[in-house]
């Protein structure tokens, strides 16, 4: 058992590739929607695209923005990122009307898929008494995602990164999660995916962090790791 287990209180989840993730491969959804406007777009490369794009994109958060205009902010980041996505793997003549139909795409349930051990891990802790929230790096279509999923109903907050002017691995998104459900950060674990943003993050905020590595890549001894959100239930003991 972890050692800290004794003293949380609080869970806190990345939500992309560690509680949910797409149904299917992004490229062939490109490809897809682009044929339904008569253009062709290389699976392979959107895969290749979409990754260099992601790394050279700003946070997506707008400190300072007013709650109105959040919503077109949202749209124009990834407005911004599927076209260098585009531009790098074909042409869509119809630009406008493919981005709108991949964007409306991916605010559904079906676009996205629950880990199998999701719900049970999530029943187990909450049965238990652990506060539970979503941390991530998305946008306000996360809420109709998790409505879809059948998942909402399990967290007591979820926090998205463009609603709250930082983006992880900033600090200042996990204080803010922290101070919603008042807890201390030494009271909580971070669990996600991403070295830098998740458990980078989580650690510099002051929380106990772990890598979900469903691949088993991680093979730093100082890193706490789990393949599986099963494995939290060991970090929070029935009392």
């Amino acid at each position: 058992m972890p050692t800290p287990a004794r003293s949380l209180r609080a869970l806190t989840l990345d939500a992309t590739g560690t509680l949910i993730t797409l149904a299917r491969p992004v490229g062939e959804t490109y490809a897809e929607v682009a044929r339904a406007f008569g253009a062709e777009l290389d699976p392979e490369a959107v895969e290749t695209s979409l990754r260099g794009a992601f790394s050279e994109m700003p946070p997506l958060a707008f400190p300072g923005a007013a709650p109105s205009r959040v919503p077109g902010l949202e749209r124009g980041w990834w407005r911004e990122l599927v076209g260098r996505v585009v531009g790098a793997a074909g042409t869509v003549e119809s630009f406008s009307a493919f981005f709108d139909a991949l964007y409306e795409h991916y605010a559904r349930g079906g676009a996205w898929r629950v880990y199998p051990e999701a719900e049970e891990t999530l029943r187990a802790l909450r049965a238990r008494g652990c506060l539970t929230a979503v941390i991530s790096n998305f946008d306000s279509r996360l809420m109709n995602i998790l409505r879809a999923l059948e998942l909402d109903h399990y967290f007591d907050l979820v926090t998205y990164s463009s609603a709250s002017g930082a983006a992880k691995p900033e600090s200042a998104i996990f204080a803010l999660t922290l101070a919603r459900l008042g807890v201390r950060p030494e009271e909580a674990l971070h669990a996600g995916n991403d070295p830098r943003t998740d458990l980078g993050g989580a650690r510099a905020a002051g929380l106990h962090g772990v890598l979900v590595d469903r691949a088993r890549t991680q093979s730093d001894a100082s890193v706490d790791v789990i393949t599986s959100l099963a494995d939290l239930e060991a970090w929070f003991p029935a009392r």
